[in-house]
């Protein structure tokens, strides 16, 4: 009976589409997968889960879609969330509020007409300094200007200059906006919709025709331009061609001006981005993904599909996109069913990488994404659209880092969670043969009806590993009282201390989770998984009385790595159609813990990962290294494998070894 070892080495061709199943001779074929889930690629080749969402605030109307826009400054990092005729604010991961704890909202200014719901994903716009300028053919150029965390202004702009038409006029309101050359440049009125318009240099608000100028781009069909993305050259989207305006070898004028129209695919009225010298655009119809991107050999502008290979994508249109540039280049698109699509592209290395994001607890379905700069990970926020306990919710959430540190307890699988942290233990220097036991500990920093956990402390061993609740306490020094609150801890019988020992904050009541009534959650504690609870009154309890020092909790999500099927004579010394059979099945693994895997969902074995020599009162290390896997299936002409990860913990493939028994 022969035998094959064949390998799957990386996964950055991504999730193909179900119309690829066979294409073997397609190189990267056996750098694909059928199923990646809730998955991310990296340029390294692993596949790796993709991290939980963290709960920010409600949106103001539970019955409305919300649309998310970054906007960055020195000061800090903010996401806009606007709404039907209104927007809020968000800053270091939170709603900015007032000083009466109210939401902070824009103040709309000058008689300018507020945006309705159903125009807000068609608004493009650009920032610069602290302004944020805003367009769309319906309504005035809006511009909003933060004055501080607190003072945000929502007012028509004043544009100047006899060349320009009254932007604010109807029928003459732009519908794209970009800024080029110290410019600002604005196109695609409902009077003209092949227009562009660019203000003085360095005036950005003057289209004064002295120096400001006014181009007409032409095209055999009619062209009306919907977006425009600027860096060496001005590039165009217009409902049936992709083009470009530039200087020919110097600063764009009147009489350097080029024109050129590239493709004709067309394009959906969605912002296109930006990805260094490319702009990735949706073709009309809202369902295929294009790279508009210079071609040597043609010595052109071309736009091949990004989607070719993963039609599915489009099963339903796409309606909005964001860039994430660290630590990978990924593009977030939110797709109208809900689900939230990840392309990994790092065009150097040729990885163009498809996955699904869908956030399976209380029917997620993001509406919006935007991408803001973070600490050491660009930061990924969603307005996400939840049914709770049988009514329908809107939340503003945003993703965890995907690099959770050294610290296990850090790991965050959860969605729409909350997290409470008790900090790093404090030094304890003495502890009193009292009624109750007084601890002394320099600037503790413990409040009164906190819980606290003991440990390592010598002489009194008997408060080791006990949890206290705090009472009386001074800058320096706490009393011990016992978990009830009431009763206190009489140390007049115990040992007397002599040195060492810490005192950390933990927690067995989970609070702050008052968005998520009446709805199972999962539990991480201190990095070990704890049993599934229901949300009553805004609070879980941990079972068995355990207390942690950092807990997670938030709705549970599922990861599906299913690569391509093992088909391919040439590659794995078998052949297509033949009847195969995993006889033991070698997973690489990096930093994972608490997978399972099989031929299908319905046949799926736990991998172990804690060692004989673990300690039982501790979950297993993060595993990093090769698990043989026996294997439930039998024979099969695919002989499929599926990983599953289920549970609030990390899980990152690199390599997939199986060994194979083939049949004639």
């Amino acid at each position: 009976m022969p035998k094959a070892t064949p390998i799957y080495t990386r996964f950055t061709a991504g999730e193909f589409s179900s119309r690829m199943k066979g294409a073997v001779d397609l190189p990267g074929y056996y750098q694909a997968c059928i199923l990646l889930e809730n998955m991310l690629v990296t340029p390294q080749g692993g596949a790796e889960r993709r991290p939980g969402t963290y709960f920010v605030a409600n949106g103001k109307t539970n019955a409305n879609k919300i649309r998310l826009i970054p906007f960055e400054l020195a000061s800090g990092n903010y996401v806009l969330e606007l709404g039907d005729a209104y927007v809020r604010f968000y800053k270091d991961g939170a709603q900015l509020l007032d000083g009466g704890g109210s939401p902070v909202e824009g103040a709309w200014q000058g008689g300018v007409t507020p945006w309705a719901l159903a125009d807000l994903f068609e608004i493009k716009y650009v920032q610069t300094n602290d302004t944020l300028y805003l367009v769309h053919p319906t309504y005035d150029v809006i511009q909003i200007t933060r004055t501080s965390d607190t003072v945000w202004v929502v007012a028509g702009v004043a544009f100047v200059g006899d060349g320009a038409p009254g932007f604010n006029a109807a029928n003459d309101r732009p519908s794209a906006i970009a800024f080029y050359e110290q410019k600002m440049v604005l196109a695609g009125s409902n009077n003209n919709p092949n227009r562009v318009w660019l203000s003085k240099p360095g005036s950005i608000l003057d289209f004064s025709t002295d120096d400001g100028q006014i181009y007409d781009v032409y095209h055999d069909k009619y062209l009306s331009i919907k977006w425009l993305e600027a860096k060496k050259q001005i590039v165009f989207g217009s409902g049936n061609c992709e083009g470009t305006i530039h200087g020919s070898g110097a600063p764009l004028t009147s009489s350097t001006v080029q024109f050129g129209v590239d493709s004709t695919y067309g394009v959906a009225d969605v912002q296109g981005e930006l990805v260094n010298e490319n702009v990735l655009f949706l073709q009309k119809g809202a369902r295929k993904l294009r790279e508009f991107s210079y071609n040597n050999d043609r010595q052109g502008n071309m736009a091949p599909d990004l989607t070719l290979l993963a039609d599915h994508v489009g099963d339903d249109v796409l309606t909005q996109m964001a860039i994430q540039g660290n630590p990978y280049t990924i593009l977030w698109a939110v797709r109208n069913d809900g689900e939230l699509m990840c392309l990994t592209y790092e065009l150097q290395y040729q990885i163009a990488a498809w996955a699904r994001m869908k956030s399976d607890g209380a029917s997620g379905e993001v509406e919006s994404v935007a991408v803001i700069t973070g600490a050491t990970e660009d930061q990924i926020w969603v307005s996400v659209k939840r049914t709770v306990d049988s009514t329908t919710k809107r939340f503003v959430e945003y993703f965890k880092a995907r690099n959770f540190g050294s610290d296990q307890a850090d790991c965050y699988f959860v969605d729409s969670g909350v997290t409470l942290d008790g900090g790093a233990a404090a030094t304890i220097t003495g502890a009193t043969q009292a009624d109750p036991v007084v601890i002394t500990s320099a600037n503790h920093g413990f409040d009164n009806n906190e819980m606290v956990k003991i440990v390592d402390v010598a002489g009194m061993t008997e408060i080791n590993t006990n949890v206290y609740t705090v009472k009386n306490k001074t800058a320096h020094t706490f009393a011990l009282y016992l978990t009830d609150g009431t009763s206190s801890c009489d140390g007049t019988d115990f040992t007397a201390y002599t040195s060492g020992g810490t005192a950390q904050k933990v927690y067995n009541t989970i609070t702050g989770l008052d968005h998520l009534e009446g709805e199972s959650v999962d539990i991480l504690a201190d990095g070990a998984v704890q049993p599934r609870v229901t949300v009553a009154s805004g609070e879980v309890d941990m079972a068995n009385s355990l207390y942690a020092n950092v807990v997670h909790a938030g709705l549970p999500f599922t990861s599906y790595l299913q690569p391509m099927a093992i088909e391919a004579g040439a590659a794995v010394g078998t052949a297509q159609g033949k009847k195969k059979r995993i006889d033991q099945l070698i997973i690489r693994f990096y930093k994972t813990l608490g997978c399972k895997v099989g031929p299908d969902a319905d046949t799926l074995d736990i991998i172990a990962f804690r060692m004989g020599d673990d300690p039982m009162d501790a979950p297993p290390p993060l595993y990093t290294g090769d698990k043989e896997v026996p294997w439930p299936g039998g024979w099969d002409a695919e002989a499929p494998i599926l990983i599953v990860q289920d549970q609030p913990l990390p899980l990152t493939v690199t390599a997939l070894m199986p060994r194979l028994s083939t049949s004639d």
